[in-house]
């Protein structure tokens, strides 16, 4: 698990966590991820869902919702990035905008294609899947939008969909 900071265009900087899955190459997270590189970083052979919490949440989602959903994505293969948006978590203090929101998402985006992740899945809960709406990051190409949901998670057949802790 890499603590992560990330610049966005308008100078605030993001808090995220950077997890790969079991058996993926490490990163070195020192080597610089501006668009002014020479050398672009090269592509990974794994696919990376950037995980977006829902409105007044942070990085772990509500109750660690967030937390329990990449653990499934890491365990399909996949490398995850949990990201507090701004003015949110222990990202930069910021006045908490749709507008800023996606443009956070946008940012988060292009320093993944920097670390060489090229394919990229946005994992969205309520404000998080609006905000991923408008921000359509170019390198994007898989979005997962999750409305709120009331009550508890349960199929009609019979049975808990989520486990308790995940709720």
């Amino acid at each position: 698990m890499n603590d992560v900071r990330i610049d966005t265009p308008r100078g605030i900087t993001l808090a995220g966590t950077l997890q790969l899955p079991a058996g993926a190459a490490p990163i070195d997270l020192e080597v610089s991820t501006t668009s002014e590189d020479t050398q672009p970083q090269q592509a990974r052979p794994e696919g990376v869902v950037l995980l977006a919490h829902d409105f007044l949440t942070d990085r772990h989602g509500q109750g660690g919702r967030l937390d329990w959903i990449g653990a499934r994505y890491r365990e399909a293969g996949l490398a995850t990035l949990n990201l507090d948006f701004s003015g949110l978590g222990e990202s930069d203090d910021d006045v908490i905008t749709l507008a800023s929101e996606a443009e956070d998402l946008r940012a988060a985006s292009s320093w993944l294609a920097g670390l060489g992740f090229t394919r990229q899945m946005i994992h969205a809960n309520g404000f998080g899947a609006t905000a991923a709406l408008l921000a359509r990051p170019e390198h994007v190409r898989t979005a997962v939008l999750v409305g709120r949901h009331r009550g508890a998670a349960v199929d009609p057949v019979g049975g808990d969909l989520l486990p308790r802790a995940a709720r």
